[in-house]
């Protein structure tokens, strides 16, 4: 049976499922800093070499150098060769896809009105995310070689590679950081 055809577009309404949003973006943040607003929302962090972590019926428990602890859930941010991940037994399949991801923040002529906006192409995926104060987060995949070359362009010249791609879909893009 033959697939039907691809529309020539897509468009992701939240509402249509009953969601305010789909996802919510940020800039990205230190750690230090995401540490502090942990805390001083009545978080707590305990320094302390993870061991192991066990999991049963109504608690987490996690052995560390400073002794067990328990919570009702446990995220393992730990990385690509996670321990946590590891310790209850989670596989992940790992491929090199040849890419880079290029990440900055962009003003653009265009305001974004809250819309993420990709392009597919050859050499990778462009992105641009909304963000709050009205500039977008852009995610470029490219592949490597081209990734290697736009990471080691001045501003101007790469902001002008960013308007190429992107068609200008947004007006102009200029970049922040």
């Amino acid at each position: 049976m033959k697939a039907p055809p691809l529309p020539a577009h897509w468009c992701f309404d939240a509402a249509e499922v009953g969601e305010p949003t789909w996802a919510t973006s940020s800039k990205p943040v230190a750690p230090g800093r995401v540490a502090d607003e942990f805390t001083a929302s009545g978080g707590h962090l305990e320094s302390a070499e993870f061991q192991e972590l066990r999991v049963g019926s109504d608690v987490v428990t996690v052995d560390t150098s400073a002794g067990p602890l328990s919570a009702k859930l446990v995220i393992g941010a730990d990385g690509a060769k996670s321990a946590v991940r590891q310790s209850v037994g989670l596989t992940a399949d790992i491929a090199d896809f040849n890419e880079t991801a290029i990440v900055a923040t962009v003003a653009t002529e265009r305001p974004h009105e809250k819309t993420a906006w990709q392009r597919f192409m050859r050499t990778g995926t462009l992105a641009f995310l909304p963000l709050a104060d009205g500039t977008s987060s852009i995610v470029w995949s490219a592949d490597n070689a081209l990734a290697t070359g736009l990471i080691a362009m001045p501003a101007a010249q790469f902001e002008a590679e960013l308007n190429r791609a992107s068609d200008h879909a947004r007006g102009t893009n200029t970049t922040r950081q």
